[in-house]
């Protein structure tokens, strides 16, 4: 087993991502108060990180737990690629370390006045 970053919902609630290697398969587990709630993939096989993520709230609520922010919707979504590893992950920090990787990507970025740019290659720099 292999753990991403968990994410914390609030001072209780703990979302753990966990990637399988034997299985591939993700899943998410549920902490409160410090002590295990339950496994969101316990029983469903998720191949994907979309899968376990598309039905995530719907664990939540069968646990008493409200549903996750947009903010904590992207912290899980990158912490299972990160408990995953390989390429995507490399890919993601390369992003995350070097503006001009996320330039080639199409990723926006903001220039030194703080105005999000966008790079197209045919087009070069077009910006906002």
């Amino acid at each position: 087993m292999a753990f991403g970053t968990p994410v914390n919902m609030d001072d209780q609630t703990q979302l753990r991502p966990v990637f399988d290697p034997r299985l591939y398969c993700y899943s998410i587990q549920l902490w409160v108060d410090g002590q295990p709630g339950g496994i969101h993939g316990l029983v469903e096989q998720f191949p994907h990180p979309d899968d376990v993520m598309d039905t995530l709230n719907a664990f939540l609520e069968e646990n008493q737990i409200r549903h996750i922010t947009s903010e904590e919707y992207s912290a899980l979504c990158r912490s299972l690629i990160e408990a995953k590893d390989g390429p995507e992950w490399a890919l993601i920090q390369a992003i995350e370390q070097d503006p001009e990787v996320a330039a080639l990507f199409g990723f926006l970025e903001e220039d030194e006045d703080g105005c999000e740019r966008e790079y197209d290659e045919d087009e070069g720099e077009i910006a906002e």
